[in-house]
């Protein structure tokens, strides 16, 4: 944990140390660039992008950093100054000047942020643009202050010609930086046509620039029209590249503007015009292109934002509707909907349940739908149905149905009449949930409420009827009202508890602090909910489920609030019940697990021991059979010689058979090395090997396009050599045999070849044998055979997460299909 600490401490102070260097660099080169532009008498100059560096690192460092920014600012700006010639004092007027500019332009936009709230994107920008100005005008008075007390300028015409420069250097610069450092959280993604697109957009602008503000000697009514030429290159750069690529292309051509006027050409220079009225005509300009690209950028930033915003609204919605359809099937509740216009209902399979019948039973009629009804309830429901339909307003109405083996139901129904744009009804759609046993329960509770309250009057309040706690309070949270659940719940009676607040009573110490935030809540008009300790009479502390709802009067002023409570101890213990089992289950899962994998080991290693020590005897017998034979060769009548030959032949199958359990064995024991193969090839291999048992045959190979799959190339091969091999056996009484191997289409990442015979087939009945180990569909005299080859083709298949199964009919051949994941 220490190390870790320290590693931490050194990545964030390397962070601060490139952020501050990152700033000197930067602050220092701007203020270089902005000593050129001097060009007034007075050595100010027209434009100070520094100002607009230091206010973006202000707005964008994190507040730790802010005092360091300012200090290394202020050095920066001393550096800049010295090193062009100014004496150090006087840089360090401009030092201070400059820091105390940035510093309250930059409180200036932070207080504008934080009262406009989320105002308008144009009226956002065109705030922050006056602001920049206010401040700058009102910092500018110090500089010019100092300018005339150095040089004896005059005083307005420096403090003039000073908030323009820092004013226009902060419009120009502050959005420019501040949108650099938004590249850090885009995913931008420059292809070739993007790349392409940017060189010309950046070189036509640079053209344009040059052409439009190094000219000499243009008449006065092409000034205004020149300058409009690059708005159509910022719409470009903003609509294709966003905010940044906008404030890049206003940037560029906001220095070429600067710099041509500086030197005295440009659209803004003409030999009527004075000196200051061309740099003015420039910073216009420059400051009415920033200001469009900012409010484009930001209107469309949001635009996207909006979008976005929107689609994830319709995903959510999407979701939501998939989430209520699942909890509707997982609770059991029948929906229905019901075409006004052309007469059909429509059903879930729950709502068929309900009605005792089967979902293809029912034939969409209302007819059909009336038949289980009650006879007693039926015009009552018609009615209920009719009237939805002529307020078109929402339906909900409870009926008995007698389902087809004679038992009564009672049935919610719940509905809603969606209407077409000229207010004719369309369609009703809604729900329909058995509630016998809410009925019966209410039943049976309102009759043993009969029987115990016979004396008292049969109308009653609701709240003295409801099961549930219920309190009522004034505005200063004071109890004028407690029923008798909350009497049996908590156990104080009405008389002791009215005129108390709950603190006094019902809530523990430890939660008196959280009960003063929620009454704040509910003054406020804010329904609370939750689940809270609570003390009873005895002292007993119980779980209760709450829900605060204020009460107001008709005109909406806060009156007093309502209480209600359940005691849920039972159910949260019962929770707590179920979640203990649920680990205990899980712990015993796992142990089960874990001796069945360990009961499969000791299987394969059993099976492997015992196929490796039956091959010594066998090999024992094959060898004296035939040592026999050719001894007593003459001796040996017919039936002896065809007993030893029965011997041989089944030694010889026996060692068959235990070899391909051996192969059985290793295949369940290899470990899958994944690599993406391709299934011709393993074709192409498969059937050079077979070649020798093709001999003699006329075989037809229709070998089409086969897949590429992920796994291992040695035990697929093997598939593959074992279905080609069963292939051309089971072809072999075919007058021609023929083979096809191809793909079909499978699940998305999975891909499915195919072995396709003209064989002696199976019956499709028996499917599922023909990959069991030892299980065959054909006898021995008619195809020879260890029932092993397809056992382990399923093992090798299921091994690499794949599956494989078989079509067929008797006489007209088979098919194996393997499904693997695709590469």
């Amino acid at each position: 944990m220490q190390a870790s600490s320290t590693t931490q401490a050194g990545v964030a102070t390397r962070a601060r140390a490139l952020w501050l260097t990152g700033l000197a660099v930067a602050y220092y080169i701007s203020a270089l660039l902005g000593r050129q532009f001097v060009v007034m008498p007075e050595g100010i100059a027209v434009l100070w992008p520094a100002s607009g560096v230091l206010v973006a690192a202000l707005l964008l460092s994190p507040p730790h950093l802010r005092s360091a920014t300012l200090v290394v600012g202020a050095l920066a700006n001393v550096a800049a100054n010295v090193s062009t010639g100014a004496s150090l004092a006087l840089s360090l007027g401009f030092a201070v000047t400059n820091m105390f500019e940035g510093w309250f332009v930059w409180r200036l936009l932070r207080l504008s942020d934080e009262i406009q709230g989320d105002a308008e994107s144009t009226r956002r920008v065109l705030v922050w643009s006056g602001l920049v100005f206010v401040g700058t005008a009102v910092s500018a008075l110090a500089g010019a202050a100092l300018t005339s007390l150095t040089f004896g300028a005059p005083y307005w015409s420096t403090w003039r010609s000073w908030w323009l420069a820092s004013g226009f250097g902060t419009l120009v610069v502050a959005p420019f930086v501040i949108a650099l450092s938004e590249l850090r959280s885009r995913a931008w993604v420059f292809g070739p046509k993007r790349i392409l697109e940017a060189t010309v957009l950046g070189a036509g602008l640079i053209t344009i620039s040059h052409l439009v503000f190094s000219a000499h000697d243009i008449s006065t009514e092409l000034l205004a029209l020149r300058t409009y030429i690059l708005f159509p290159l910022f719409i470009w750069a903003v609509v294709r590249f966003d905010l940044p690529g906008g404030m890049i292309a206003v940037l560029l051509a906001s220095a070429a503007a600067m710099w041509y006027t500086s030197q005295g050409s440009g659209p803004f220079v003409t030999p009527e015009t004075l000196a200051v009225h061309s740099i003015l005509g420039a910073q216009a300009f420059c400051g009415i292109s920033v200001v469009s690209v900012l409010a484009l950028g930001t209107i469309l930033s949001e635009r996207r934002r909006a979008e976005l915003a929107l689609r994830h609204s319709e995903e959510q919605l999407r979701d939501s509707e998939e989430q209520l359809r699942q909890a509707l099937d997982a609770v059991a509740i029948g929906t229905w909907n019901w075409d006004l216009l052309g007469g059909q209902i429509t059903w879930n399979e729950h709502h068929a349940l309900l009605f005792g019948m089967r979902l293809e039973e029912f034939d969409g009629t209302y007819e059909m739908f009336a038949r289980p009804i009650h006879p007693d309830d039926l015009p009552g429901l018609n009615a209920a149905v009719t009237r939805a339909h002529e307020t078109q307003t929402f339906y909900h109405h409870e009926f008995r149905i007698v389902r087809p083996d004679g038992t009564i139901r009672w049935i919610a129904g719940r509905g809603r009449v969606v209407a077409q744009k000229e207010g004719r009804p369309a369609r009703m759609a809604g729900t329909v949930m058995d509630i016998t046993a809410t009925r019966e329960a209410e039943e049976r509770e309102q009759r043993l409420a009969e029987e115990r309250n016979r004396i008292l009057e049969r109308l009653q309040l609701v709240l003295q009827q409801m099961p549930i706690a219920c309190v009522i309070n004034d505005t200063n949270f004071h109890i004028t009202y407690w029923n008798p659940a909350a009497e049996r719940i908590f156990g104080y009676t009405s008389a002791e508890i009215s005129g108390h607040t709950p603190q006094s009573f019902l809530v523990p110490p430890s939660s008196t602090t959280h009960v003063a935030e929620l009454q704040q809540h509910v003054r406020t008009g804010n329904q609370v909910t939750g689940i809270a300790q609570t003390l009873t009479k005895s002292g007993r502390v119980i779980i209760c489920e709450w829900q605060h709802t204020p009460l107001t009067d008709v005109g909406g002023a806060f009156i007093g609030s309502l209480s209600m409570a359940q005691d849920v101890s039972a159910r949260i213990a019962a929770e707590e019940e179920i979640r203990r089992l649920n680990v205990d289950l899980e712990r015993r899962v796992a142990e089960r697990t874990s001796a069945l994998e360990a009961a499969n080991h000791e299987l394969e290693a059993f099976s492997y021991s015992v196929s490796h020590d039956l091959r010594a005897p066998l090999r024992h017998i094959d060898g004296f059979v035939n040592l026999l034979v050719r001894r007593e060769a003459e001796r040996l009548d017919a039936t002896s010689s065809r007993y030893l030959r029965v011997i041989g032949d089944s030694s010889k199958r026996m060692g068959n058979l235990i070899d391909d359990l051996l192969m059985l064995s290793r295949v369940g024991r290899a470990e899958v090395q994944l690599q993406a193969v391709a299934v011709g090839d393993l074709v192409r291999q498969s059937l050079e090997e077979l070649a020798p048992a093709t001999d003699g045959r006329h075989i037809t190979w229709e070998v089409g396009p086969l897949p590429i799959v992920q796994g291992d190339p040695r035990l697929l091969r093997q598939v593959v050599g074992n279905l080609l091999s069963n292939a051309i056996k089971y072809t072999g009484r075919a007058p021609e045999a023929h083979i096809c191997l191809g793909t079909q289409d499978g699940a998305e990442g999975e891909a499915i070849f195919f072995v396709r015979d003209n064989g002696v087939g199976f019956d499709q009945q028996y499917a599922h044998k023909l990959f069991g180990v030892f299980q065959r569909l054909h006898r021995d005299d008619e195809f020879e055979g260890t029932g092993i080859g397809l056992a382990t083709v399923r093992r090798i298949v299921h091994g690499h997460g794949g599956r494989v199964w078989a079509e067929g009919q008797v006489g007209e051949g088979a098919t194996f299909f393997v499904a693997l994941p695709a590469a």
